[in-house]
């Protein structure tokens, strides 16, 4: 099932859906599309307009293939902002809690100017991430990646930044904040190149905070990824992230903090 028909299975007038098994994880379901998932049903059921500004979810415990139970609340609405929450429950235990908020443009005096964007060569030029049954998740089939920064996963490398292209293998007819959530976070963690060997990696929590309108993108594009590790120690790390358009607009930031099983 692609990204769209997932999205589309998700009804305002329904608190459950389906998760195939062709987009997992290791034991769990790619972490990108469990937050599109819990962020698509607070927007429909709570008949949010306003643009996403950031979200925050926390990975409780591994969601599975098969039926979620969702459950959305808004928590407050004013005169430019709204915020809401979404929570993931599967045989009634918590596997996702996420906090939102939507708000629309205001007037003011400040602009601060955006990161450029790297100077990635051209993704044809690029070799592409394979992917190998056993060791890369099945959810990478779902996308299109080109390598243009940092080295491969399990390659024991002494750097632990990575960066490249990443786009849809069956692009959604509309770009959304869901859409762009997935994205995101479809690249492995950056300090997997530093492993010598597979080993488990687990997201903890997430931010995502989108800082660009999305009405003049297309979703079937090629987009600019790069993730520096900030700091890793103890079993865990910090990750801080940047999605650009090809154009080089700066889209969405993204922090992570990961369990290490290494």
């Amino acid at each position: 099932m692609s990204f769209d028909e997932m999205m589309q299975s998700i009804s305002p007038s329904s608190h459950q859906m389906t998760i195939l098994p062709n987009w997992g994880q290791g034991r769990a379901t790619y972490g990108g599309l469990i937050g599109a998932i819990l962020l698509q049903h607070c927007q429909q059921t709570l008949s949010l307009q306003r643009p996403l500004r950031s979200l925050s979810i926390n990975f409780i415990g591994p969601a599975t293939a098969g039926n979620i139970d969702l459950d959305s609340q808004l928590l407050r609405s004013g005169k430019s902002a709204s915020q809401a929450h979404c929570i993931a429950r599967q045989n009634n235990q918590v596997v996702a809690a996420m906090l939102c908020a939507f708000a629309d443009d205001r007037p003011s005096e400040i602009h601060v100017l955006a990161p450029q964007a790297p100077a990635f060569a051209a993704p044809d030029t690029l070799p592409a991430l394979p992917y190998i049954p056993g060791i890369t998740p099945e959810f990478t089939q779902q996308f299109e990646f080109r390598w243009a920064d940092g080295d491969l996963p399990f390659t024991g490398s002494a750097s632990a930044d990575i960066g490249g292209w990443v786009r849809f293998r069956d692009p959604p007819n509309t770009l959304t904040a869901a859409a762009i959530a997935a994205l995101v976070d479809a690249w492995p963690p950056a300090t997997a190149s530093q492993f010598r060997q597979p080993a488990a990696i687990s997201t903890m929590s997430w931010t995502l905070e989108l800082v660009a309108p999305l009405a003049n993108l297309n979703a079937g594009d090629w987009w600019q990824y790069q993730a520096n590790t900030e700091f890793a120690k103890n079993g865990y790390a910090h990750i801080a992230a940047t999605l650009w358009s090809s154009s080089g607009q700066l889209i969405a930031i993204s922090r992570q903090t990961v369990a290490l099983f290494y």
